[in-house]
């Protein structure tokens, strides 16, 4: 992420290091094969564990699109347009990646959001 074109670990072998440099200059890339392993399995448990964060506005409005109440009484009841009301929605799905009503309903299920 920060931008380097490879990783080794301080206590590398001097044909090792040869060899990460080479591969740099060749592929642009090099990474230490046990730190590969081990950033590929951080990610698939980020992957299972990370919920999307909406914020506080998003979850009110996703939680009335839950209830059943339409985007023009949402949009009266929170003081927006309905342009604005339709741009909310497709922002709070994009980030649950949902498409749909359906979606969101089981989405609320699943991660036992309780909806008063």
């Amino acid at each position: 992420k920060a931008g380097a074109s490879g990783y080794i670990n301080k206590d590398i072998t001097v044909s090792e290091l040869i060899n990460s440099i080479r591969t740099v200059y060749k592929k642009g890339r090099y990474m230490n094969p046990e730190f590969a392993e081990q950033l590929a399995f951080n990610s698939l448990q980020e992957m299972k564990t990370s919920k999307p964060m909406l914020t506080s506005t998003e979850l009110k409005f996703a939680t009335m699109l839950n209830q059943g109440i339409d985007l023009k009484e949402i949009a009266e009841k929170t003081e927006i347009s309905i342009n604005a009301a339709i741009l909310l929605r497709r922002k709070v799905f994009k980030k649950l990646n949902i498409d749909n009503y359906i979606q969101l309903v089981h989405y609320f299920k699943d991660q036992r959001i309780r909806v008063e």
